[in-house]
């Protein structure tokens, strides 16, 4: 009799970053995975099949045989997705970055009162971003409650793991898109309730303060108090640009490093994700690392808007998590692959300057995989549910095929899986995704 707690028996290559080396990737060959109906892990090594179909009475029906040009790969993290910006990818990447702020992303933020635009957008997004093999999503929506929600109900039925949150601010806003500390705590905390009320294990709430220079002290103490309270993330961007920097020591004198603004306000613990990070210096990377806060590194964004370059190298050396964000708008890709190759390509960039460094090392394609799965995970403090293939966690993944018709990848018939894995994080697209898991179910056709 077959197993009724058993979905899915995948049998094929796997690759991923292992929970005790993640300066390596592991390439597992002929390995066997079983999925329980909750989406869990039950068991992932070699083995035989028959042995196992005994012991986890499985029918023929549930085994998935990867081909010999397919594997699987973690689900891709986005540990930063804007989503109300989704519109200005692509467009106005002539702008910098302060410029950009405040002439197309709180533009697009405001639209969001519009549901009907809202819903239009927002099923596209995460249909495109699912193509793209986004698991999961940290999604920063407009200061709109019923936006948010509308983009929660999107992610439910879709499938996809999604944290969201209303991007708040109470000082410094334009005069067309406002809310007083009041306003944007009781919304928050009315979305954090409803979220919940979703009993989804796919949906999870984050608090969102847009900057430090844009909010107020009371704003700020509440949210660490509902963090604090409820375990709840909080997300913010930090030293994005030189004249946020400049902002930032004008309006809070008397520090020395940004961090000391952020640790003054007491927004450096270990539930928070900073966005960016990139004009800063060791002392401050270092107070990241001591208070054990999570890093989003958003390259394209970093790249487009001419915010600045983040040195990776840096913040891994001081053991920094460091996850990897499409920041989109900003950032042209809703692709977390195209994040990994423009995080590789910015720490290239970095190592040509440091020709007399000869200590100095770009990252490696293991590191940078890492921050799209692991580190992703980590970022968001969810590397015990997933992030890799590991008993017990949820089965978040993609199944990749290098041969599949009009692929931009040329494969060659003496191509290992460590050479197709390389040649799917290069060039591969959405085309080359022809499955995505989360918790066990497929849901790119959804």
């Amino acid at each position: 009799m077959a197993n009724a707690n058993i979905q899915l028996v995948v049998v094929g290559n796997f690759v991923h970053i292992s929970e005790t080396n993640c300066q390596e990737i592991a390439y597992l060959h002929d390995h066997i995975m079983i999925v329980n109906t909750s989406g869990k892990i039950v068991f992932f090594d070699r083995g035989n099949l028959a042995d196992l179909r005994k012991e986890y009475q499985f029918n023929e029906k549930d085994i998935l045989a990867m081909t010999s040009g397919q594997f699987m790969i973690p689900g891709l993290i986005d540990t930063r997705a804007t989503a109300t910006c989704f519109p200005m990818a692509c467009t106005h990447m002539d702008k910098k970055s302060f410029d950009w702020l405040e002439n197309c992303a709180l533009p697009a933020e405001a639209q969001c009162f519009d549901l009907n635009y809202t819903e239009r957008l927002m099923q596209k997004l995460v249909k495109c971003m699912v193509d793209n093999g986004t698991t999961t999503a940290c999604y920063l929506m407009s200061m709109h409650f019923d936006a948010c929600s509308t983009l929660a109900n999107i992610t439910i039925k879709k499938g996809q793991r999604a944290i969201i949150g209303k991007t708040c601010m109470d000082r410094n806003s334009p005069y067309f898109y406002f809310e007083t500390s009041n306003q944007a705590y009781e919304s928050t905390v009315r979305l954090v309730r409803t979220l919940r009320s979703r009993v989804s294990p796919l949906l999870m709430p984050v608090l969102v303060l847009r900057l430090r220079q844009t909010t107020t002290e009371k704003l700020v103490q509440k949210f660490n108090q509902l963090s604090k309270d409820l375990g709840i993330c909080i997300q913010t961007t930090m030293a994005q640009s030189a004249e946020e920097v400049k902002i930032a020591f004008k309006m809070f004198p008397n520090n020395k490093t940004y961090t000391s603004i952020l640790d003054k306000a007491s927004l450096l613990t270990p539930r928070t994700i900073l966005a960016h990070c990139i004009h800063v210096t060791d002392e401050d990377i270092q107070l990241l690392k001591d208070r054990n806060v999570g890093v989003s590194h958003c390259p394209n964004s970093n790249i487009s808007i001419r915010s600045g370059i983040f040195d990776a190298r840096k913040f891994l050396k001081y053991n920094v998590n460091v996850g990897l964000g499409t920041d989109i708008g900003a950032g042209y890709s809703v692709s977390i692959l195209n994040a990994i190759r423009m995080a590789i390509t910015t720490s290239k960039i970095i190592s040509i300057g440091k020709v007399k460094e000869t200590a100095y090392q770009p990252i490696s394609n293991a590191e940078a995989f890492c921050m799209a799965t692991l580190g992703g995970a980590k970022v968001l403090g969810l590397d015990k549910r997933i992030g890799n293939f590991q008993t017990g966690k949820d089965f978040d993944a993609l199944l990749i095929d290098c041969n599949v018709d009009n692929s931009v990848i040329s494969t060659f018939d003496f191509d290992g899986l460590e050479e197709k894995f390389q040649r799917f994080l290069y060039a591969g697209d959405d085309r080359n995704i022809i499955n995505v898991y989360v918790a066990g179910k497929s849901i790119k056709s959804n």
